[in-house]
């Protein structure tokens, strides 16, 4: 499969039969593209407009945004409850954590996760291989939060997202601050990501992908 970053926490998956499975559409208030064309699958970790935003999609995509098992053709999703905030949702009110099997390969999209995992959920991950986890603060967890919950799930890949870049507007971390808390990983730069179930036989490293213009 191919991972392409959008900006923010939004990502583009191509699988090896041709489906394409969008995650976390932003609007364009900003100072990213939004995403527009065709898709298979949409994901939506929670209702903010840097997250939700699905009008300029095409082709009547399934959406989904909320918790349980979902299977078709060419994926299998788990979506676990999780908090945007360290206070049980009350500060900015309830995440959803997305679990993919998609080509033989475990994919975890943290959405904007708030707070540490506990064992309960960490069991319920079971073993990922991809991790999506956000890094600029304000409106997440802290970065040394960030990495006791990479370390916890333990990927082969570890994907940075929800950081600050020259073209965000928004009033996040850069991702700087994460990568010298993770200091002890190799870091690797990529225009897209490409990925398959051979290739998982490797120590972890941290994949920062460019952003990519559809």
């Amino acid at each position: 499969m191919n991972i392409y970053w959008l900006g923010q926490a939004s990502y583009l998956i191509k699988t090896s039969n041709g489906k394409r499975l969008l995650i976390d559409p932003f609007n364009d208030s900003i100072g990213y593209t939004p995403f527009e064309g065709s898709v298979d699958l949409v994901t939506i970790s929670h209702d903010h407009y840097d997250h939700n935003f699905t009008k300029l999609i095409k082709n009547n995509p399934t959406i989904i945004k909320s918790l349980g098992n979902y299977n078709n053709d060419f994926c299998k999703i788990t979506g676990i409850k999780s908090f945007h905030d360290e206070t049980n949702g009350t500060k900015r009110g309830d995440n959803i954590i997305f679990k993919y099997i998609i080509d033989s390969v475990t994919l975890c999209h943290l959405g904007d996760l708030g707070h540490d995992l506990n064992e309960e959920t960490l069991k319920e991950l079971g073993k990922i291989d991809v991790l999506f986890v956000p890094v600029g603060e304000t409106y997440t967890f802290d970065v040394k939060t960030a990495a006791k919950v990479v370390k916890k799930i333990n990927p082969k890949f570890i994907i940075p997202m929800h950081y600050k870049t020259k073209l965000l507007n928004i009033p996040l971390a850069g991702v700087d601050k994460f990568l010298m808390e993770m200091k002890e990983y190799p870091v690797e730069n990529v225009s897209s990501f490409s990925i398959n179930k051979d290739e998982l036989h490797t120590k972890s490293k941290i994949i920062l992908i460019d952003i990519y213009s559809n």
